[in-house]
């Protein structure tokens, strides 16, 4: 279910993947499953964007943190703290997210995960472009790129792609910028990711 729910996700099917997820959720909370309910939460959260419903984000992106105590997942934590930093950003918490995106670089770092790396990668990415650091962006969003493609991901290679043309403010090269987004969003069609394009 937790898989069909992030199919869904990226296919833009909302109504579907709240419905996914959320039975996901009441089965592993019924069998003691923490990380069944981690990507139950991060698909809640990663939905209720699509949704615009922050206040559910608000809810289950902490939550996906909570219940990974413990938990030898180093690539579900990494993108447990990629939401909760998201997050701190859209509710204006700026700070609290950098130090959260420092953190999961951190632990992916000692972790030698490479998804919960791509995913700390990305946060940094998004942390840097939004400070208008454009150069440092670039570096992890480059970064997060070929993590991408050694772990074969995508979806996640074209957000990657799509940072590095995002990273590229007025100083730079434009017909760059548009190519990179030409190619993104062919990987998102490639995936049927019609949010993303």
């Amino acid at each position: 279910l937790n898989l069909l729910a992030r199919i869904e996700i990226y296919a833009a099917q909302v109504e579907a993947a709240a419905s996914h997820s959320q039975q996901a959720l009441e089965i592993a909370n019924q069998n003691g499953d923490r990380v069944g309910q981690a990507e139950a939460y991060l698909n809640i959260s990663l939905n209720s964007v699509n949704q615009a419903n922050i206040d559910s984000l608000i809810d289950a992106a902490p939550r996906a943190m909570e219940v990974l105590q413990g938990v030898d997942r180093p690539d579900l934590l990494g993108e447990a703290m990629l939401r909760v930093a998201m997050m701190y950003r859209r509710i204006g918490q700026m700070d609290e997210s950098v130090t959260l995106c420092m953190q999961a670089m951190d632990i992916a770092k000692r972790s030698n995960d490479q998804m919960a790396q791509l995913y700390a990668a990305q946060c940094l990415g998004i942390s840097f472009v939004l400070s208008d650091r454009h150069a440092d962006a670039r570096v992890y969003y480059t970064q997060m790129r070929d993590l991408a493609k050694t772990v074969q991901v995508k979806q996640l290679e074209a957000e990657a792609i799509e940072g590095i043309a995002t990273s590229m403010d007025s100083k730079d090269d434009w017909r760059t910028a548009v190519t990179l987004q030409h190619e993104a969003n062919a990987l998102y069609r490639s995936v049927g990711a019609p949010f993303n394009i």
